[in-house]
């Protein structure tokens, strides 16, 4: 626990630091939040919780992905990685150590969307659909949370890991049904959408809020290969850092 607390006052006290990037923040998620509410107009006066919930479920994706690549980064840059896997915290504390702090400020980030979603732009699913839509969030970003080991492991391995975030998060925003329907797009494109599992991570979280018939398959899909990726996803991260020890180029960035 002190460890915890440790990392979180870490993280705490560089964000107070760079007040100015938290606030710039919030007024890109504000500015995010009005092109897309003026952009469903043009389709239907509905459309606009389907674009809200895809956009969150977005922002989850991106940072199971990104989150802990941006921090191996970080602390290679401050010549701190190597230590810190070198100081007999065990690898997978070390990852969940990491991964708190983080989702703090990220579901500071998630709240903040969300109240700006109820107070500008009436999305008002509820008080028990918020919780509800937090707690999916959340199952989708534990589920998720292997994509990010693997993109870690490439960073540590490659020192490059930027191109491979990038072409994950857009494939997921084109299909698996970010900003549209999956079925508009052409069946060939279909068919690749429904191998994703974020397509079904998706539609858990719209079925059971838009009170859409649920569907339990998309629950099963999702865990069943969350847990497939993140033990192999695991496997890969702690390779890449036996093998950077060993190499000597963990702290290389």
């Amino acid at each position: 626990m002190r460890q915890l607390i440790g990392f979180i006052k870490k993280d705490f006290l560089i964000e107070k630091h760079y007040r100015l990037h938290f606030i710039t923040k919030i007024f890109g998620i504000l500015f995010q939040l009005t092109i897309f509410y003026f952009f469903s107009k043009l389709v239907s006066e509905d459309f606009f919780p389907f674009l809200f919930l895809g956009i969150l479920f977005s922002k989850t994706f991106n940072f199971a992905l990104s989150n802990l690549t941006e921090t191996i980064r970080q602390e290679q840059y401050w010549q701190t990685l190597e230590p810190l896997f070198l100081s007999g915290i065990k690898p997978l504390k070390l990852t969940i150590l990491f991964f708190v702090s983080k989702f703090i400020f990220f579901l500071i980030e998630l709240l903040i969307f969300m109240i700006f979603g109820y107070m500008f732009f009436k999305i008002n699913f509820g008080f028990t659909k918020f919780i509800l839509i937090i707690f999916i969030l959340l199952i989708n970003l534990i589920c998720f949370c292997g994509i990010g080991f693997f993109s870690a492991g490439f960073v540590m391995m490659f020192k490059r890991g930027d191109p491979v975030n990038w072409f994950l998060s857009n494939l997921v925003d084109l299909l698996s049904g970010v900003y549209f329907p999956v079925v508009i797009l052409p069946d060939w494109l279909c068919n690749i959408s429904y191998i994703l599992p974020t397509t079904y991570g998706l539609k858990f979280l719209r079925d059971t809020v838009l009170n859409e018939p649920f569907e339990s398959v998309n629950v099963y899909i999702l865990i069943f290969t969350g847990i497939i990726v993140a033990i192999f996803g695991y496997m890969f991260f702690r390779y890449t850092i036996y093998f950077c020890l060993k190499k000597g180029s963990l702290s290389h960035y």
